[in-house]
């Protein structure tokens, strides 16, 4: 990406993000359903290394029960995600990003709310992640829904 190392480029105007569409952008990360559609990242630098962050998580939420040395990695790794979350925040609010930049830090940044979500959800219990997968399948199947009336109306 070529922000996160920023310096200082010179932008066309037309290519600077507006703030009607920084305000857009910002409210898809506040929504409810922000991570629909969104995957979290293969791998996040936390501390200047890089984490296997979608394996992790994957890893945590597969288990059949967490030790307690591991809800204590997960509440750390919990803790190093918002850290970086915040750092992605911070770059959406600078005055001379680009659209481009902004998609491409905004998705950085879903995939982490959507990875700490995940990860949050362990704390939660058994009940929360029976509703939660009930939800993700209502919303999957309102997505195929949406996906098959697009392609008849396309045939039409």
């Amino acid at each position: 990406m070529s922000y996160i190392g920023h310096e200082k480029h010179k932008h066309r105007p037309e290519e600077l993000l507006t703030r009607e569409e920084r305000e857009k952008v910002m409210a898809r990360i506040r929504s409810l359903f922000f991570w629909v559609g969104e995957t979290i990242p293969d791998e996040v630098e936390i501390s200047g290394r890089g984490v296997p962050l979608r394996d992790l998580v994957h890893d945590f939420v597969h288990k059949r029960e967490l030790s307690d040395e591991e809800r204590e990695d997960v509440r750390a790794l919990t803790r190093d995600l918002q850290k970086r979350e915040k750092f992605f925040a911070h770059l959406l609010d600078l005055p001379d990003i680009t659209k481009e930049e902004a998609e491409e830090i905004s998705h950085r940044l879903l995939g982490i709310l959507r990875a700490i979500d995940e990860l949050r959800s362990l704390e939660e219990g058994p009940e929360r992640d029976i509703e939660k997968r009930s939800l993700m399948k209502k919303i999957e199947d309102e997505k195929r829904w949406l996906k098959y009336t697009k392609g008849l109306r396309t045939q039409i």
